[in-house]
């Protein structure tokens, strides 16, 4: 018979805990009393109507603490569960009534009444008994408040947990995946330092999008002491990142205004954890900012008629949960990309300072679309600022031409304009004012690094590094200033202002390399740079991951049967849990059979999985063999420590059998890094899904059964 399960299936039946201890001090205090009182204070009958009163108000202000102190909400089953606790004191209160009632009655009525009080005083000793078996036998177990199970919930949002039971706050040890620091702030029952019924768990930092989220309780056990400790899992699931559902570029290719800004519309509200950045090629200056569902990108200066490409990238952000600082920057994805081009001015067909750096003394030639004559420009251009200049046509009849006297200033934007009513020959006339503007040389910027800032994943075999400039500048002086950490040897050419490093050795993988252009690049027509420009970008990890199906538990101590499921569904074999339990056994001994609540261990694991595909058990393994198998395609089921239970070690079963606290199993589908030499193991966790170890962190869980594993071939 199992006690613990009987007291836990009546435990909703009564109302919290500190009413039940405040119930059943009193029903034994009141029985003292009246013990005394019959015993040694005889001579005192005023006394039993007096204690009779006190019950009788001890039971109206405990039926009205949980709805008045506690706040608990005055519904049907909360008055039933109070009156359900207070059966003691209210049976005592009935055997007073029914005592005193005999002792003032006749004989016939004196003996109903002492019967009477003697049948309550009996039903209080047994409500008494039924109150305190309830509450010291039930098992604990962990609730959301105000939160459902399997729902999406916010990104670093804390977990308000309820216990059914009382537990020591010592005994209690909470873990959530993914990993992280949490900090754990207690509700202590009533006054005290030790016992707690509930605990807020407080993340440290945000739940990696599109995460299943596990917290997972380690410690649980009734009141009674040494009652049999356990654990409980419950899993919630992190929100989305918002995706792009439209923008105001869709369908526009051609003819974009120089002054339209690019509008993202998401399909949901932006949240903190999603980071957006934009790349756009020629490179423009951009702002961006974020409101809602909405991203608005302000490009600083367009060129006009010019082809540009838009890409839009969005990565996963990790942040502090506190002071939403970033700590690190996850999974960054290409989620949209398009190009246009921009309208050509009216009336000019091109002019030779478009984007581009000339030398200051080079004349603005601006290429208009019909024949002009030079006295029809009287009064009806302006340059800003104002220089001195001369202006001429073109041999060709339709360029115009200014030349400034002593050349343009340096790191300077002039707009030339040609205002409204000027005529061509063949008679047309510009409607408006059109302005060209252009901007001198000035201080050296780098404007582009490729690949570009921040980014993470660059292909190993990318062998072309470029610097684009804002101006041509020497090459060899650029060259000069040009910094890769780590070093990497390679040769320079050039591209207009863009200079081109190619790689003479591939990238190693997994590594930040930060590139940098020191101050002094010379300028040809404008001015040296005078700070140091850098960029850093991170190069992909090796992965190999087989295609294994990722299958979670729904309950917990099936670890091994849902690992041995991924890994033959891998190989094409389907099996149920129920079926795999069967086939194994149910029993006491873990060596031969399944043990409910427990599991079973590699013997009889290996020799079920082996009836379908064949199997080899290995101990006192190491990452390298398992990364090498999975370079054959054969994944690999570990016995390893699940972080959380405690007290870690082997421990007696119910049997008699030894079995290990914590034990757990995964399967390993995939590693980062060489065969040889891996940086991490990833498996497939029927608990918390898809795990990335390092090579410590998986002997410091895997070593604890002897580093065994089956591998399935």
């Amino acid at each position: 018979m199992d006690i613990e399960k009987i007291a836990g299936s009546l435990n909703g039946y009564l109302s919290i805990y500190g009413i039940r201890f405040l119930v059943i001090f009193s029903t034994l205090f009141f029985i003292i009393v009246l013990f005394i009182i019959k015993k040694f204070l005889p001579k005192h009958p005023s006394l039993k109507p007096i204690l009779l009163i006190v019950i009788f108000l001890v039971i109206i202000i405990l039926g009205g603490l949980p709805f008045i102190y506690y706040k608990m909400p005055l519904e049907k089953s909360n008055i039933i569960s109070v009156l359900l606790t207070l059966l003691p004191l209210l049976f005592l209160f009935f055997a007073f009534i029914f005592n005193r009632l005999s002792i003032n009655s006749i004989s016939k009525g004196k003996k109903i009444f002492s019967i009477s009080s003697f049948i309550s005083i009996s039903l209080t000793v047994c409500a008494l008994v039924f109150v305190l078996f309830i509450s010291l036998f039930a098992r604990p177990y962990v609730s959301l408040a105000g939160l459902q199970e399997d729902t999406v919930i916010e990104e670093d949002s804390s977990f308000k947990m309820r216990l059914t039971v009382p537990v020591m706050k010592d005994s209690l040890n909470v873990v959530i995946s993914p990993q992280q620091e949490i900090e754990i702030k207690y509700d202590f029952v009533a006054n005290s330092n030790h016992w707690i019924d509930g605990f807020e768990v407080v993340p440290t930092e945000n739940y990696p999008a599109d995460s299943k989220i596990v917290v997972y309780v380690v410690g649980l056990s009734s009141m009674f002491p040494g009652s049999k400790v356990h654990e409980q899992s419950l899993e919630f699931l992190a929100p989305t990142l918002p995706n792009i559902s439209s923008t105001n570029f869709d369908g526009i290719t051609e003819e974009v205004n120089v002054e339209k800004d690019l509008e993202i519309q998401l399909d949901k509200s932006n949240v903190i954890s999603a980071k957006w950045s934009i790349e756009i090629e020629p490179p423009v200056e951009n702002d961006v900012e974020i409101n809602g569902d909405k991203i608005n990108v302000n490009f600083k200066s367009l060129a006009q008629g010019t082809l540009y490409s838009v890409k839009i990238f969005r990565a996963n952000r990790i942040y502090n949960a506190k002071t939403k600082k970033e700590v690190s920057i996850q999974n960054q994805k290409l989620i949209k990309e398009f190009s246009f081009k921009t309208i050509s001015p009216p009336g000019i067909k091109s002019f030779n300072w478009d984007n581009i750096s000339l030398p200051n003394s080079t004349p603005l030639v601006v290429e208009l679309s019909d024949y002009v004559s030079l006295e029809t420009f009287t009064n009806l251009y302006r340059i800003e600022p104002s220089i001195p200049h001369s202006i001429s046509i073109g041999t060709n009849g339709s360029s115009f031409i200014l030349s400034p006297k002593g050349g343009f200033a340096k790191d300077t934007r002039y707009t030339l304009s040609f205002l409204k009513g000027l005529k061509t020959r063949s008679g047309g006339f510009f409607e408006q004012d059109v302005p060209v503007s252009f901007r001198t040389a000035g201080l050296v910027k780098v404007i582009a690094f490729s690949p570009r800032n921040g980014i993470y994943g660059v292909k190993r075999d990318t062998n072309r590094i470029s610097v684009v400039f804002d101006q041509p500048v020497d090459k060899a002086s650029a060259e000069t200033r040009f910094k890769m950490e780590p070093n990497i040897s390679g040769t320079f050419s050039w591209s207009g202002n863009t200079m081109i490093y190619t790689l003479s050795n591939s990238l190693d993988f997994y590594t930040k390399y930060t590139l940098s252009i020191l101050p002094g690049v010379v300028s040809v027509y404008g001015i040296d740079s005078n700070q140091t420009f850098s960029s850093s970008f991170t190069s992909e990890e090796q992965i190999v991951i087989l295609n294994v199906p990722q299958y979670y538990q729904p309950r917990g101590f099936d670890c091994n049967l849902y690992s041995a499921k991924m890994a033959l569904a891998y190989r094409g074999v389907s099996v149920s849990i129920e079926g795999a339990k069967a086939s194994i056994g149910i029993g006491e001994d873990p060596n031969s059979s399944w043990v409910n609540e427990y599991g079973t261990h590699w013997g009889p694991l290996s020799a079920f999985v082996g009836s379908y595909r064949p199997v080899s058990v290995r101990s006192g393994w190491n990452a390298a063999g398992l990364a090498e198998e999975i370079m054959k395609g054969n994944p690999s089921i570990l016995y390893v420590y699940n972080g959380s239970s405690l007290p870690v070690g082997a421990f007696e079963l119910p049997g008699g059998f030894t079995g290990y606290k914590g034990m757990h199993s995964e399967v390993v589908v995939g590693f980062t890094g060489r065969p040889d030499n891996p940086t991490s193991i990833l498996t497939n966790d029927p608990w918390r899904g898809r795990r990335k170890y390092t090579i410590g962190s998986l002997y410091s869980i895997w070593g604890y059964l002897g580093n065994r594993a089956i591998i399935v071939y």
